[in-house]
């Protein structure tokens, strides 16, 4: 399996079944919560600079956690500047 790297100030969103918005930023380790999120189908989407933007629906089950992971792709403009910094060394 690859590693991961958590990815600090993601933007998380999430859009309920009944059309509340829940929003919150990932922390230092990429940890974020959101909290008294109803039961039923929640749309996220997560966007951090650099990365493509990730969007999932995920169910939401009464007195339950979610815990909804992401696996963030580096964005087109972000992947060339590496392999740019790279052919310059």
């Amino acid at each position: 399996e690859g590693t991961f790297t958590p990815i600090r100030g993601a933007s998380i969103t999430a859009i309920t079944s009944q059309g509340d918005t829940l929003r919150d930023i990932s922390d230092q380790i990429g940890i974020y919560a959101l909290g008294r999120v109803p039961e039923g189908k929640i749309i996220m989407r997560v966007e951090a600079k650099g990365y493509k933007t990730q969007i999932a629906i995920k169910e939401v089950v009464k007195n339950q956690i979610l815990c909804a992971d992401f696996e963030m792709e580096k964005s087109e403009a972000a992947a060339n500047k590496e392999t740019d910094k790279a052919e310059q060394e």
